[in-house]
């Protein structure tokens, strides 16, 4: 048995079964609820096994090629023009010295039609890991495909002074990249091994990634891996 068809029938026994717990829970971040998820040890073992057939090269995470970054202004206001129409992911990173110093990390999910002008589309920071921030920080930036006639536009917000509120973030560095709904990996691909990183996801074994959420419910679920192999 090959691998794909291995990871397609131990994922349809997933979902079949049922073997997954879901508590919702309320989140005023997101648009929508998330799913609190409890694997079976069956499902522990799989992902054991997965691991040891997916070649680690498929998993590897690829560098971030974006065709505009920019930094918010003392307002937090951020513009990209000439886009085309398509889905984007808008990705945020800003230091602060306080707390003897912490990287604020964000990004937001969004599709702009044709000659589209998308406003208000801000982005929240919280903290976040110091290799998120350089990934944004360090993009490879090539603007050879501005050649549409869409914008967007937003602010980078945090929380407020002591936590409370809100606030926005200047000289937040901002970049715009395009994705591959169900891409994982960044490799351009859907291979089995974006399955593997989608059900990680639902387990809980690694951070959530709403490339990954392929039915658009807001939350990464093995559904979603399930429905990735099927258009493999």
């Amino acid at each position: 048995m090959n691998t794909k068809n291995f990871i397609v029938q131990q994922i349809s026994t997933v979902v079949n079964q049922r073997i997954f717990a879901y508590t919702r829970c309320d989140n005023t971040k997101t648009t929508g609820n998330m799913h609190s998820l409890s694997p079976m040890p069956s499902l522990v073992v799989f992902l054991f096994m997965a691991l040891l057939i997916v070649p680690l090269s498929a998993t590897a995470q690829s560098d971030i090629t974006a065709p505009a970054n920019t930094t918010s202004d003392e307002n937090g206001n951020y513009t990209f023009s000439n886009l085309p129409a398509g889905d984007y992911i808008i990705s945020a990173a800003h230091y602060m010295t306080a707390m003897g110093g912490k990287w604020f990390v964000g990004s937001r999910y969004i599709s702009v039609g044709d000659g589209e002008d998308l406003t208000d589309i801000d982005v929240w920071l919280d903290f976040g890991e110091e290799a998120t921030a350089h990934d944004i920080l360090n993009a490879t930036i090539d603007p050879s495909g501005l050649t549409g006639t869409s914008s967007i536009s937003g602010i980078a917000l945090g929380a407020g002074k002591y936590g409370i509120g809100e606030a926005p973030k200047a000289n937040a560095t901002v970049i715009i990249s395009s994705y591959f709904k169900g891409d994982l990996n960044g490799d351009d691909l859907l291979t089995p091994a974006d399955a593997l990183i989608a059900l990680q996801m639902a387990v809980g074994t690694r951070g959530p990634d709403l490339r990954g959420d392929m039915n658009f419910d807001g939350v990464v679920t093995s559904l979603d891996a399930l429905m990735i192999l099927q258009a493999v």
